[in-house]
């Protein structure tokens, strides 16, 4: 823990339960010894520095067959687990005036994460989150595992949750390739696509009769729509501040301070996330000393895009202040960037496989260029 900005990881530092275990000291009592730890980790962690032990617990509550739900001025300490889970797949969630919060002054955490999906995204708004150990909200497509094609038009899935109307995408992991398509009709696990599948599998690589196991389908819409996050604070974490997947996000005016990972992270891919962002706006927030890149808008299956960055401020960074990847029509004006040390990257804006990206009217100290292609712009 960075003993001199409230609630900061130190970079680098983190040590995973997937590759430690934290066992009692045998000769002191109130001590406890991480093992193993890699080396590389143990170079990044002053000997003295204090160490922050967290683990998941439940949410506080869950709601079930809830069509809409609001939680209003509540204030909870030490949160082990999500503020709110469960309530179906079509449900509404609002926060206004919530917060998490420490026990205590002298304690490192206040809550673990604020994480919820559905059709419909959340409204967070005048809410306070202070040291996290995980992500803040974070917005989920809904995914489903594919279990082959079936017919010219059809595949199988490992799931349901998918409504005709839906704008969905096929998406190759390993090859980091997606395709949209619109669902047409839905028969048990079997959904009918308006296109050939075919066509579907040659977009992304794949011979349709073939292995689809690491091919996924992400509802792209609807699922997470309209989320609003604004006039928000949210002071140190370990992870993001906000993470998103979906379509239609304002994510504005918000305070971002002292977190480890993005303060803002539109669109990302894991095993069991999105695959990109569209029609985002991350207008007037201020981000202070917050992850590699305090704005990261991220498609690797090459399908977020509409993206809008405007009047941020942002100051002390690590590699750069904005970065976008695989995204297109992205439109980047009158924010506002600053730092003591220079952005790694040699760019306050770093740009890679990006197709119509505008920018102007952005202020910045002229020791270094405003913005980096990584491959050429189209």
């Amino acid at each position: 823990m960075d003993p001199v900005h409230h609630g900061k990881y130190l970079v680098g530092a983190f040590v995973s339960a997937r590759n430690a275990k934290c066992i009692p000291a045998q000769d002191a009592p109130g001590s406890f010894v991480f093992n193993p730890v890699k080396a590389e980790t143990l170079d990044r962690i002053p000997m003295g520095a204090v160490a922050v032990v967290t683990a998941y617990g439940w949410h506080w509550l869950k709601t079930t067959r809830t069509d809409e739900c609001t939680f209003s001025e509540l204030t909870l300490t030490g949160l082990p687990g999500a503020l709110c889970a469960g309530g179906g797949k079509d449900n509404a969630k609002s926060f206004l005036r919530c917060k998490v919060t420490r026990l205590a002054e002298k304690d490192y955490f206040g809550g673990h994460s604020h994480t919820a999906s559905g059709r419909i995204g959340e409204w967070i708004e005048g809410c306070e989150f202070e040291c996290l150990a995980d992500d803040g909200p974070a917005q989920q497509s809904f995914r489903r595992s594919i279990k082959g094609a079936d017919g010219a038009d059809g595949i199988l899935l490992g799931g349901t949750d998918v409504h005709v109307g839906d704008r969905v995408a096929l998406v190759h992991a390993k090859k980091k390739r997606g395709v949209s398509a619109v669902v047409k009709a839905v028969k048990g696990t079997r959904v009918q696509l308006d296109h050939p599948i075919f066509e579907l599998a040659a977009a992304i690589g794949l011979d349709a009769s073939g292995d689809w196991t690491q091919v996924f389908l992400y509802c792209d819409a609807q699922s997470n729509e309209d989320f609003v996050y604004r006039h928000n604070r949210q002071v140190g974490g370990r992870a993001h501040g906000v993470k998103f997947n979906g379509t239609r996000a304002w994510i504005a005016d918000n305070h971002f301070e002292n977190i480890n990972g993005n303060a803002v992270l539109a669109g990302y891919i894991s095993e069991v996330s999105g695959h990109g962002a569209r029609d985002v706006v991350v207008s007037g927030n201020s981000m202070l000393r917050c992850g590699w890149t305090p704005i990261e808008v991220w498609s690797t299956s090459g399908l977020g895009g509409n993206i809008l960055i405007r009047g941020n401020r942002i100051t002390e960074t690590r590699e750069a202040a904005i970065s976008i990847k695989g995204c297109a029509d992205v439109r980047i004006f009158g924010n506002e960037f600053g730092s003591s040390t220079p952005p790694k990257q040699g760019a306050w804006i770093v740009a890679d496989r990006t197709e119509t990206l505008s920018h102007s009217d952005n202020k910045h100290p002229s020791n270094v260029q405003l913005i980096k292609l990584e491959a050429p712009e189209k």
